[in-house]
């Protein structure tokens, strides 16, 4: 069929506020939740006949990125704007019933991303709804050894990756990421819309809920159903150290301020987080001018457990955020401290089994280190010893 007209989200709430509807589910849709819906258990039996009567009934074409709908009938149109607003009312009614509401949770399915397009436009849900929702979540048990077999046939790994988890081995599970992330995609199936409508409008509680989470596969749900916008803010938040760690490897397309807020997490990070996640830098750039700021007012265990963990196979353009904000922003006492670190840590170094390194990632620091920090008599010393160092190596190489 042809397409009549095209409509936002927007458009659609904007209409729906014109609208003098009745605020009751028609018969039909009452029908069908009544045949196919376990209200006591909130779950269909059966989903076929709600799926048909959703693609019979309200439009199909849908452009989930920009929000549009595209309308084929008047049918079709009036039908949408009428259900929206019955929806809406419905949801804002503290009067409504258990089961009015289930039933209209449901069915926010027939407009792309509605919780995120009714808060933007300042749309407010009634406590009773809320109440509701979290109920469910609250209630909702995760089984992995069922739900994720299909993905994962290897039980062993599965478990092995529970063990990791449970027992907070960081190295381990930065090491099997990829295995979490095929988790996630397998549990955001499950995704449920009591979760959209809670981590759009109350954030808190979703943290909340976080915070106290020990079920290993329940935590892996919340995480992988969380929408990207409120990853940061629930990374910053949350007291689940399981949950920080796993979201800091999540994290993609930070603003320059959002970086530095990062700060915060190191303040109480675990000191083998710095090993785990400065091995490679370049995997997780975006931790770099956070890493910055928490040194410039870091104590010197947190300074020295940061230096530690710096390979000096590292590249310095992979930690230069966090060398540059720290040497601009820190006290002198700490850059020398750290310089002096960085020395004895390449004046150590055994570079014969890295014979092509020609600069290590914390060249700035011993430079600064020799510039700054020794004395003009040691600097001279040092150079002399070098240059005899040299001269004997080379004899001897030409001498064989």
């Amino acid at each position: 069929m042809e397409i009549q007209e095209q409509l936002t989200i927007e458009e659609i709430f904007q209409l729906i506020k014109s609208c003098n509807i009745k605020t009751e589910i028609p018969n039909e849709t009452y029908e069908i939740f009544d045949v196919d819906f376990d209200f006591e258990n909130w779950k269909w039996q059966d989903k076929h006949n709600f799926r048909d009567f959703i693609d019979n009934n309200f439009p199909r074409n849908i452009n989930y990125q920009e929000n549009i709908i595209y309308i084929e009938s008047l049918f079709e149109r009036n039908l949408l704007i009428r259900s929206v607003s019955w929806i809406v009312k419905l949801l804002q009614d503290e009067q409504a019933t258990s089961k009015e509401l289930k039933i209209v949770l449901e069915l926010t399915c027939i407009m792309p991303n509605f919780w995120q397009a009714s808060h933007n436009e300042g749309i407010v849900f009634s406590e009773s709804s809320k109440k509701l929702a979290l109920s469910y979540l609250k209630h909702l048990e995760i089984d992995l050894s069922t739900s994720h077999d299909a993905s994962i046939s290897d039980k062993e790994r599965i478990r092995n990756l529970y063990h990791s988890l449970d027992n907070h081995l960081w190295k381990d599970i930065e090491g099997e990421h990829y295995q979490i992330q095929s988790i996630y995609d397998s549990l955001s199936l499950q995704f449920h819309h009591t979760y959209s409508f809670i981590s759009e409008y109350h954030i808190d509680e979703i943290i909340n809920l976080i915070n106290k989470e020990k079920r290993v596969w329940q935590l892996l749900f919340w995480l992988a159903n969380l929408p990207e916008k409120q990853k940061k803010t629930v990374l910053l938040q949350s007291t689940n150290q399981l949950a920080k760690f796993l979201l800091l490897l999540d994290l993609r397309y930070l603003l320059e301020q959002e970086k530095l807020q990062l700060s915060d997490i190191w303040v109480n990070a675990p000191s083998e987080w710095f090993q785990i996640l400065n091995k490679h830098p370049v995997r997780y750039p975006w931790l770099q001018l956070g890493l910055g700021k928490f040194l410039a007012s870091a104590k010197n265990a947190q300074i020295k457990a940061y230096v530690d963990s710096i390979e000096i196979t590292a590249s310095y353009e992979d930690i230069q955020d966090c060398l540059m904000y720290f040497f601009t922003h820190s006290t002198q006492k700490r850059i020398h401290y750290f310089c002096e670190l960085a020395y004895k840590k390449w004046e150590c170094w055994d570079f014969y089994d890295s014979f092509e390194i020609k600069r290590s990632g914390l060249d700035i620091a011993i430079v600064k280190y020799f510039q700054d920090i020794t004395s003009d008599e040691d600097r001279m010393s040092f150079i002399q010893n070098e240059i005899e160092y040299i001269l004997f190596f080379n004899k001897k190489w030409f001498a064989s």
